[in-house]
């Protein structure tokens, strides 16, 4: 058998542990999750989570990363506050400089996340709700504190979070309700940014998922008045004109189920022409439709 030299034994050895170095430990354990370093470029004091982490201060490492390692899979919401607070940036893979992303020695909050679409947004990347889910923001542009709803709750005040979200992610359409057992409702979807932008700033107090028979302003039932439809009666290039809106043979109804009043169906109006492409209603007249209360006809879209 042939005997290699012990300087060569110790050289390999030397390697070995060099490359085992420059493995996070936590990959060593076979874990997945998020190290933080004391230094730039992976060097100093390091500290391994799998989980959230409201506030760093307990784990004697607030404002104190100056870079980062994801281990496995997923991405992680780095935050300069506590409770996920403040500016808070994305990451899903190493990071050797976290002043690169302006938030070097200010980390004092992390959460694993999965994000919607490539790259960073840079403030308050969303977190994926479950399928069908919807997640509610304190803070405009999907930031601060959060709250996630996975079926339809009457009343947000058993919750805390009651009339404060100023931005939300919809994986789905929901309604969202200004007041609690689903009354003054529009359908959301996706990223709303701003609920300003639809007045319900700081206002949901109840949501559930849209029902795949729904669409803004459709309730259950027979179509009432020989239903609706999505082709126009006239279209020009900047305005629509639909005798009878609907959607799926069935008339668009004023008011969600157990909504009221002109401004309710304003908004109603409004959700059926963007989904057209135009940016609002101009005009629509109101017309009873006996136990389906009252639908939309004549209705105006413009640009």
């Amino acid at each position: 058998m042939a005997r290699w030299p012990l300087a060569l034994f110790a050289a390999a050895a030397g390697f070995a542990a060099i490359a085992l170095a420059q493995v996070p430990a936590a990959a060593q354990r076979g874990q997945d999750g998020i190290e933080l370093y004391s230094q730039q470029h992976f060097g100093g004091e390091r500290r391994f989570f799998t989980s959230d982490v409201v506030n760093l201060e307990g784990a004697g490492f607030n404002d104190a990363a100056l870079s980062v390692r994801v281990v496995g899979y997923g991405s992680w919401q780095l935050c300069i506050d506590e409770g996920f607070l403040g500016r808070c940036v994305t990451v899903d893979r190493d990071e050797p400089d976290l002043n690169r992303l302006g938030i070097g020695s200010r980390v004092s909050s992390i959460r694993r996340i999965d994000t919607w679409g490539g790259g960073d947004p840079g403030w308050g990347a969303p977190s994926r709700p479950s399928r069908r889910g919807l997640v509610l923001f304190e803070g405009a542009n999907l930031s601060g504190a959060r709250f996630e709803l996975r079926e339809g709750t009457l009343n947000l005040a058993n919750s805390g979070f009651n009339d404060r979200a100023r931005s939300l992610v919809a994986d789905g359409p929901w309604w969202v309700c200004a007041d609690m057992n689903y009354n003054r409702c529009q359908i959301v979807e996706g990223e709303v940014r701003a609920l300003s932008s639809l007045g319900l700033n700081n206002q949901i107090s109840s949501a559930r998922p849209v029902e795949p028979d729904e669409y803004p302003g459709y309730g259950g039932g027979e179509p009432p008045f020989g239903g609706g439809t999505e082709q126009p009666s006239a279209r020009g290039r900047t305005a629509a004109f639909f005798a009878q809106p609907g959607f799926r043979g069935r008339a668009l109804l004023a008011c969600e189920r157990g909504g009221y009043g002109r401004q309710c169906a304003d908004r109603t109006a409004d959700d059926f022409c963007r989904r057209q492409g135009f940016n609002r209603s101009q005009y629509f007249s109101i017309v009873p439709a006996g136990r389906n209360g009252e639908v939309i006809e004549d209705l105006l879209c413009v640009r």
